[in-house]
């Protein structure tokens, strides 16, 4: 991004980058969310190396922020866990598909930002990347000929809401883990899952956001 046919926009950003840089040397890149895209200056994408496994994650992208927990996060979701089929739903970058222990992983997202570094992040190992809404790909398998042993779901803070997890529900999957960022949509969608023949294991609080009210969630149930 250099010479005459940048945009002043651009102009602006990279003036902006290079006078941050000077008060953090270590700064790599910049990124400016305007319509119809993102401005971008230096590298538009970092690694993140979580459980000794690289994680290519970029502007846009979702992926844990919290370098300090977020191996304590992934453990809770895969660690002791394997089996042949698996799906991970709301999947972002690509954290636990990337991680979990089973032959078959489905990793689902809707996102593109996070959908392109999901395929990139699977590259090689074998599972499957749809790029698809969660309740879009859940009404796609009406007849689930492989079923998963276990689902993943990571929502956003809106969390599933009652039709999701009525085709959670329908799937009978032995296990579902779902992390939360949210406990008020935690708790409302907890009431329809536990109602549907589910029941608690195991659920741990994760302070992803120290010294705010955020708290990150991981449950894992299990079916009666």
């Amino acid at each position: 991004m250099a010479g005459a046919r940048q945009r002043p926009g651009e102009q602006a950003l990279e003036a902006f980058a290079e006078r941050l840089r000077q008060e953090l040397p270590a700064l790599s890149g910049v990124g400016l969310f305007s319509q119809p895209g993102i401005k971008f200056w230096g590298q538009r994408s970092l690694t993140y190396t979580v459980c000794g496994i690289p994680y290519q994650v970029s502007l846009g992208s979702f992926f844990q922020v919290n370098r300090f927990l977020v191996e304590e996060l992934l453990q809770l979701v895969v660690k002791e866990r394997s089996g042949r089929v698996a799906w991970d739903l709301y999947a972002g970058a690509g954290l636990f598909a990337r991680a979990l222990p089973f032959e078959h992983v489905t990793a689902v997202e809707s996102e593109g930002f996070s959908s392109d570094d999901l395929k990139n992040n699977l590259e090689g190992s074998g599972h499957r990347v749809v790029r698809s809404t969660t309740l879009d790909f859940l009404r796609s398998q009406a007849s689930v000929k492989n079923r998963p042993e276990l689902i993943v779901v990571d929502p956003p803070r809106a969390g599933l809401g009652k039709e999701i997890c009525g085709q959670l529900s329908r799937v009978e999957a032995a296990n579902i883990i779902y992390v939360s960022c949210d406990p008020a949509t935690l708790a409302r969608d907890l009431q329809t899952l536990l109602s549907s023949g589910y029941f608690i294991q195991t659920m741990h609080l994760v302070d992803m956001f120290p010294q705010t009210f955020h708290l990150e969630t991981v449950t894992v149930l299990a079916r009666d």
